[in-house]
């Protein structure tokens, strides 16, 4: 996936803490590398990506509470290889190949919030829900397949097209 993005010229940088990659249009140093008060991003994106063969995909409770902190920010990327020929765990997969199952779903379309809230008062409630880390957050099909393919998100969020 940060192949394919960066297909486009785009800043990606690997997270993977309630997020995978935080994606952006502009990345400017200036100064000396650890000199962070030189070091600015425009348009940050914190992507998220889930890979399913069964139609739905599943957050974690940083993913969960990442989507509803900075629903704005956030952007779920579901590969979906729920119709692919092969066996999925021998291609040798390429940017190109990855960009064609890609659909891209704001945070703000994400309505982990309210799931959020109810876990959280099981939590505090006199009989208390337990070992609510281990919980995973199941996002429906039909919520994440009507998100953008991968060159529609990047051209509507950055501008940014492939000239072939």
């Amino acid at each position: 996936m940060k192949a394919a993005l960066e297909v486009y010229d785009l800043s990606v940088d690997e997270i993977d803490h309630g997020f995978d990659y935080l994606v952006t249009n502009v990345n400017v140093r200036e100064g000396e590398a650890e000199d962070i008060s030189a070091f600015f991003e425009v348009g940050k994106y914190k992507v998220e990506v889930k890979t399913t063969t069964t139609g739905e995909v599943r957050l974690t409770p940083l993913q969960a509470a990442t989507s509803a902190t900075d629903h704005d920010e956030f952007v779920l990327c579901v590969v979906d290889l729920r119709s692919f020929p092969d066996d999925i765990d021998t291609v040798d997969w390429s940017a190109q190949d990855v960009s064609m199952y890609c659909r891209f779903l704001p945070g703000t379309a994400l309505p982990v919030g309210d799931t959020l809230t109810i876990v959280r008062s099981a939590e505090a409630s006199t009989i208390p829900a337990r070992n609510t880390t281990a919980l995973r957050y199941g996002v429906r099909p039909d919520l994440w397949e009507g998100g953008l393919g991968l060159d529609a998100w990047v051209e509507a969020t950055f501008g940014k097209v492939i000239s072939s």
